[in-house]
């Protein structure tokens, strides 16, 4: 008999980015919380092919640029009710 649950899910794309030069990848997957069930939530960036910054000058300014697109992602994805449980008000 199949269960009404899954025992795994993920969720995953992958968008073209300029600046810094790569992919942006959003992925959710479920998961447990201190015995709870969970969505997991992953922003991550990454170099490809001729996009791969200079090592090691290059780095620095590549993850700064990347650290600020995931951040921007982030708080808007949560923007409204979301942001607001996580602020406190």
């Amino acid at each position: 008999m199949t269960k009404k649950n899954p025992a795994a899910f993920n969720w995953q794309a992958s968008f073209p980015h300029d600046n810094p030069g790569g992919l942006v990848t959003l992925r959710l997957a479920v998961g447990k919380h201190k015995d709870k069930p969970a969505l997991i939530w992953e922003t991550l960036v990454q170099a490809v092919h001729d996009r791969i910054p200079s090592m090691p000058d290059g780095f620095s300014e590549w993850l700064g640029k990347a650290h600020d697109l995931t951040d921007d992602w982030f708080f808007k994805l949560i923007e409204g009710e979301l942001e607001r449980r996580f602020s406190g008000e």
